[in-house]
């Protein structure tokens, strides 16, 4: 940590000015040092400001997760792939999938869920590949997430891959282009040094054929061909089908369950393999009632969270300006002057709460926990 006294701190890296003032950060997004000034002090990574953004609180300041840090730390400014975002793992993800219509007017995204208009975090990297190409940028700099319901599932997820030796195991269901495996695979590949040596095993499970074709690109795009491991089914998620792919592995590091409703019925009929023999499991919920009886199953798992389904997506429709005509700066300015009281109420439900990171919009509810009988360092 580096102090300074208080007031108006200029700063100049790599040509680039940076202009920050008390309780306030400016990043530009094209410099691998940022600098945070709040309260006289300044702290800044190797490669990055350890401070992250929840676009719903922008007007608070929160540290990123040690995870997100230690990966930030490693990288370095990529070439601008002008059809690709280019995630802070090393994930390369053709734009159409989740750009949705800030490229194009009629795209919707992979099985017409526009993506863009749903998480904070990829509003802000297709508009940011945007701002690069109308910029004439040819070098980007990946960066982390910023805080949104996303944020703890991405924590959840790459805390397990970085940890991984020997074996990595996930299962993916509900897995649109393989979302959370081919992250949690490209982080492997960028951050684990162990990755050379490890047997990767994964079971990526989606409904949609759009959604299907997609995870077959993504493994063409990123160079995943050379895992053997990947197992892809293209059909609804199967509880005979999960017994037999977990019954030879001596465990199951990730399961992230994301499959509209479906989750009640499953859970309950393999929760005796869940029990002993995952890890950490993140479970989208979809409906409000039977989320208790889904939370009451993991009564002995140290929870790391959990929030209820909304029931409505009228906070998020406004937020991300489907509603009116204001553009999303002043929607956002809006948001952010307003407390948890009045938020509650436009929204119709109860924000999720994160703890240290804050108050987020959902529009799922998502539960997470680590089981007990496995120790994982970082975790305990």
């Amino acid at each position: 940590m580096m102090k300074w006294g208080s007031g108006r701190l200029r700063a100049s890296h790599q040509g680039v000015l940076v202009i920050l003032t008390a309780g306030s950060a400016l990043f530009t997004g094209t410099i691998s040092i940022a600098l945070l000034y709040r309260d006289g002090n300044v702290e800044m990574t190797r490669k990055g400001s350890t401070t992250a953004i929840n676009w719903i609180r922008q007007n608070e300041v929160h540290r990123h997760h040690p995870v997100i840090v230690s990966m930030m730390r490693s990288v370095v400014p990529l070439p601008v792939e002008p059809n690709h975002i280019i995630e802070l793992s090393g994930l390369r993800v053709p734009r159409e999938y989740d750009c949705g219509t800030i490229f194009s007017r009629t795209n919707k995204g992979v099985g017409s869920f526009d993506y863009s208009y749903s998480v904070p975090s990829r509003i802000y990297e297709c508009a940011r590949l945007k701002f690069h190409l109308d910029a004439g940028l040819l070098m980007i700099m990946p960066e982390p997430p910023l805080i949104d319901q996303e944020y703890l599932e991405a924590v959840h997820v790459y805390q397990m891959a970085l940890n991984a030796k020997n074996q990595f195991n996930l299962v993916e269901l509900g897995a649109r282009w393989g979302t959370w495996g081919f992250r949690s695979l490209a982080a492997l590949r960028q951050f684990n040094p162990h990755f050379s040596q490890l047997q990767i095993n994964m079971l990526l499970v989606e409904p949609e054929q759009a959604s299907c074709e997609a995870m077959e690109n993504m493994v063409r795009v990123n160079g995943f061909s050379a895992v053997s491991g990947i197992k892809r089914v293209c059909g609804y998620a199967n509880a005979q089908s999960f017994r037999e792919w977990a019954e030879s592995l001596p465990w199951i590091d990730v399961l992230n369950i994301d499959i509209q409703g479906a989750e009640y019925d499953f859970i309950p009929a393999v929760f005796d393999v869940i029990n002993a023999k995952v890890k950490r499991v993140v479970i989208g919920l979809h409906r409000e009632g039977p989320a208790l009886q889904i939370v009451d199953l993991f009564r002995d798992w140290k929870v790391s969270e959990y929030s209820t389904y909304a029931g409505s997506d009228h906070c998020r429709e406004i937020y991300f300006g489907r509603y009116g005509k204001l553009p999303r700066y002043e929607v956002a300015e809006y948001f952010n002057n307003r407390t948890t009281h009045e938020l509650n109420k436009i929204c119709d439900y109860p924000l999720e709460q994160t703890g240290e990171y804050g108050e987020v919009v959902n529009w799922d509810g998502e539960f997470a926990a680590s089981n007990p009988r496995f120790r994982v360092r970082g975790l305990d």
